[in-house]
């Protein structure tokens, strides 16, 4: 395959992995100036998602879909005493309001053992940026997070 060919394959890519994807693929073909062009190219593609996400998590607190919560005991990456935005997605309350499982006991039984995922925000410290992180299913959130009130 020609550069040009991987230029253009790289510009029309959707993702940042099928961006590295197309890179490891010609790889052999390129030349090392070319290929890190290529991956500076993909670690801008990276940071603007980060920043993107940064955004876009600012915009869902000020709209109140997340909420403050206190960490009562340390767990996993979380501190004790530190303060973390949470945004709980249940989609066992969204399947019951729906009444899929009222006729059929086996999904209904399907149904209520779905369990909550826990949204966390973290950042590195003021002027960083945030990302969402989900809290392991393998322990009980109410044992280390506290809302506030």
């Amino acid at each position: 395959m020609d550069i040009d060919k991987l230029y253009s394959d790289f510009n029309f890519a959707q993702g940042v992995d099928e961006k590295r994807q197309i890179l490891e693929s010609f790889s052999d073909d390129i030349s090392d100036h070319d290929l890190k062009e290529l991956q500076a190219q993909i670690n801008d593609v990276i940071e603007n998602s980060k920043i993107e996400e940064d955004i876009i998590i600012s915009m869902e607190i000020e709209d109140g879909k997340y909420h403050l919560y206190n960490c009562v005991e340390s767990v996993a990456d979380y501190k004790s005493g530190s303060n973390y935005y949470v945004k709980v997605d249940d989609p066992k309350e969204f399947y019951l309001s729906t009444g899929i499982g009222e006729t059929n006991t086996i999904i209904h039984n399907m149904i209520e053992t779905i369990k909550p995922i826990y949204w966390i925000i973290t950042d590195d410290g003021i002027g960083t940026l945030k990302r969402k992180n989900i809290f392991p299913n393998d322990v009980d959130f109410s044992d280390y997070f506290v809302k506030f009130a």
